[in-house]
């Protein structure tokens, strides 16, 4: 046996003593570093070579009491769930326990990193959630993250309508950015870290109309958008939005001219815009500046030009 070779048996062997230990004793009461330990490998043995069975449920079940971490907890709930599930086995309580710890963690958590403001802490996580598309755990922040603030929060609700149109929950969507709306209207004060800047107020028309227009009601989209526009009237994808809106409604020179407007702002403002058109509508964010969307201008342009004739 060369050494190489010899290594990786000695490796192997230890991972073996280091479960057959643990299995044998599972009323010894292991220290915190041998439990997360002995979790990570579980951890890892599910993720790297689907491991997961009956055994690995009760090497769980046994170890998941001893441990004290919350951020650790969150993450073995979630890997429990994920091999229950696998087995046909009753998830969604795990599942539930892993959302909590994790939000009883930020909220810990935020009194050092985000000077005790556990509302910010939970928007922050929802941001992240939505960001690796996890739009269900979002939403749930989210909605954490208004329990908690100590004023109305419309910048949480305005992310939340953003992650509902992702999920095509329309409607939700649409009471979700009325919303962000009226709470903003509340906050009197301009200089109040919970009002929303005049950017993410067109945002939220921007999504209403985007929403309207999935349901085939181009008025309301058309009433919508203009308001978008009329406070951020460089936006590019607010613009591109109301052309495509006016040309299903066939108002082909109203179209043509929100298009030429684009083309002319496009050659002098450093606007982002989304990376295609089906990212455009309702989309406050965008992505980075490139050739698609470029195209995707000219194509319309030409489209309308003949429309015109």
């Amino acid at each position: 046996m060369n050494i190489k070779n010899f290594g990786i048996y000695a490796f192997l062997c230890g991972l073996f003593v280091l479960f057959a230990c643990i299995s044998a004793s599972a009323d010894t009461k292991l220290t915190e570093n041998q439990v997360n330990d002995a979790l990570i490998k579980l951890n890892q043995e599910l993720v790297f070579n689907n491991k997961c069975d009956a055994g690995v449920i009760s090497e769980y079940d046994k170890l998941i009491p001893q441990v004290k971490d919350k951020q650790m907890l969150m993450n073995v709930y979630s890997f429990r769930a994920e091999c229950k599930k696998r087995l046909g086995l009753p998830w969604k309580e795990d599942n539930e326990k892993s959302i909590q710890t994790r939000f009883d963690f930020i909220i810990e958590r935020s009194a050092q990193r985000y000077n005790n403001k556990p509302y910010e802490a939970m928007m922050y996580d929802a941001n992240m959630a939505a960001a690796h598309k996890e739009p269900e755990l979002a939403i749930r922040a989210y909605s954490e993250a208004i329990k908690l603030s100590p004023s109305p929060y419309p910048a949480a609700y305005l992310n939340r309508a953003n992650t509902k149109l992702m999920l095509n929950d329309i409607d939700g969507a649409i009471a979700d950015y009325q919303k962000a709306l009226s709470e903003n209207a509340k906050i009197t004060s301009a200089k109040s870290e919970f009002k929303m800047s005049k950017e993410g107020v067109a945002g939220a028309y921007s999504g209403l109309a985007g929403a309207y227009s999935i349901k085939g009601d181009n008025k309301s989209a058309l009433t919508y958008i203009t308001k978008s526009i009329n406070l951020n009237p460089n936006n590019l994808p607010a613009l591109y939005n109301r052309a495509l809106i006016r040309k299903d409604m066939k108002q082909y020179s109203l179209a043509l001219a929100d298009v030429k407007k684009i083309k002319e702002l496009n050659k002098t403002t450093k606007v982002e815009t989304p990376k295609n058109v089906s990212e455009v509508m309702a989309t406050t964010l965008g992505g980075k500046k490139d050739d698609a969307f470029e195209k995707d201008i000219d194509k319309l342009y030409n489209e309308l030009l003949k429309l015109n004739k």
